[in-house]
C-alpha cells in the first residue's frame, strides 16, 4: 500500500456515514455508474437508506480518510434473480475525483469480493456504460471482463415524439393486471421467457419483492397484461411507472416481454403504444427503456415506434475468488 492512501480505511457501511456517503455522492466529478441520477438530496437520502435496509443488499463498505468519506462499494443480489448457473452480485462502486487511480477503488472490490465469497457468491458483475473509458480500464485492472452477449442501451421516447393513435390489430387482450390475484402468473411468465433467451438476466422470485413492488408511485392500472383469448393464458406484460424529479416527472418502462411464439407479431407494438399513451396521459417529459440489444430484436420495436438509442453499455464480470 502506498503512502497516499496508507491512511484510508475499509470499514463496513453503517448510518453513521449516511450524510458523509450523500457528501461523496454530490461532489463534483462524482456519478455513481449503477445508481447516478438527477434526483434531489432528500431523496438519495431516502432512496439511499431503503436500499441499505433492503434484504437485496448483502455488503456495503466504504472508504474513509479520517471522518470523510472518499469512496464506497456496495453489492447486491435482487429477489429478482431466477435460477442461475452461478450465484452473481450487482457490484456499485463510487470514488472521489480526487482520489481516483491510487488504488483506493480496488481495495473496495477486492474487501467486498471477499464478502461476497463468504455469502456462496460465485461472480461480481457491474453495468458499465463504453463512454465511460476509464472506468472501463478500471474494470479490467481489477480483473473484470466485459460480455459483448450482454449489452444494453436507453431507448428514449421524448415527449414532442409523435406516436400512432391506433393500436394495432392482436388476436390477444391487452388488459391492465388485477393484483395481487395475478402476482405469481406474471412472475412465473416473465421467468420463464427471461430464462429461454437471455439466460443472465434476472427473473423474479414469487417469495420476493416483484419489480413493480420496489417503485413508490406504482399505479396498477399501467401496468398491462396480455391473455390469449381462447385459454386465458398471460402472454405478455409491461410495466410502466412514473418518477418525479427536480426537472419534471418521467416515464420509465421497468420490464417488457411477450411469449417467444409472438415474438414476430404486433402484440409488443400494441402494449408499449398502450403503456405510452398511459404514461403520457399522466403528463410525463420523456420515456425511457432499458434495451437488451440482440434479445429478441427489442431494439427494432423501440426504434420503429420513434425511441432513440443512446448510453450503449455492457456487463463486466469479475470471479470471486
Amino acid at each position: 500500500m502506498d503512502a497516499y492512501n496508507a491512511d484510508v480505511e475499509i470499514v463496513p457501511y453503517s448510518e453513521d456515514w449516511l450524510e458523509r456517503l450523500l457528501d461523496l455522492m454530490e461532489s463534483e466529478g462524482v456519478v455513481d455508474p449503477l445508481y447516478g441520477s438527477n434526483t434531489t438530496k432528500e431523496e438519495r437520502k431516502t432512496n439511499l437508506r431503503k436500499r441499505m435496509s433492503s434484504s437485496t443488499t448483502r455488503a456495503s463498505f466504504v472508504a474513509v480518510r479520517g471522518s470523510e468519506v472518499i469512496g464506497s462499494a456496495h453489492a447486491i443480489i435482487p429477489a429478482m434473480c431466477g435460477a442461475t448457473q452461478k450465484k452473481m452480485a450487482w457490484l456499485s462502486v463510487t470514488i472521489a475525483l480526487n482520489d481516483v487511480g491510487v488504488g483506493i477503488g480496488a481495495r473496495l472490490v477486492e474487501r467486498i469480493g471477499g464478502e461476497m465469497k463468504t455469502q456462496g457468491v460465485d461472480l461480481l458483475r457491474i453495468g458499465m456504460l463504453d463512454s465511460w473509458e476509464a472506468w472501463c480500464a478500471f474494470l479490467r485492472k481489477c480483473g473484470f471482463e466485459r460480455n459483448e452477449q450482454e449489452r444494453t442501451a436507453d431507448a428514449v421516447l421524448l415527449a414532442d415524439a409523435p406516436i400512432p393513435h391506433i393500436l394495432p390489430e392482436t388476436s390477444e387482450i391487452v388488459r391492465p393486471i388485477s393484483l395481487p390475484e395475478e402476482r405469481r402468473r406474471v412472475i412465473d411468465f416473465a421467468e420463464g421467457e427471461l430464462a429461454q433467451d437471455l439466460p443472465g438476466s434476472c427473473a423474479p422470485e414469487a417469495r420476493g419483492q416483484a419489480w413493480w413492488e420496489y417503485w413508490p408511485d406504482f399505479d396498477p392500472i399501467g401496468f398491462l397484461v396480455a391473455e390469449e383469448k381462447r385459454t386465458g393464458e398471460i402472454v405478455g406484460y409491461i410495466c410502466p411507472v412514473i418518477v418525479k424529479d427536480g426537472r419534471g416527472v418521467h416515464g420509465i418502462i421497468h420490464g417488457m416481454d411477450v411469449a417467444k411464439r409472438l415474438v414476430g407479431t404486433k402484440l409488443r407494438d400494441k402494449l408499449v403504444l398502450q403503456a405510452v399513451m398511459w404514461l403520457r396521459d399522466k403528463g410525463v417529459a420523456d420515456i425511457t427503456y432499458r434495451v437488451h440489444i440482440g434479445y429478441r430484436n427489442e431494439e427494432d420495436v423501440f426504434e420503429r415506434l420513434g425511441y432513440r438509442m443512446n448510453n450503449a453499455a455492457a456487463v463486466w464480470y469479475k470471479p470471486v475468488s
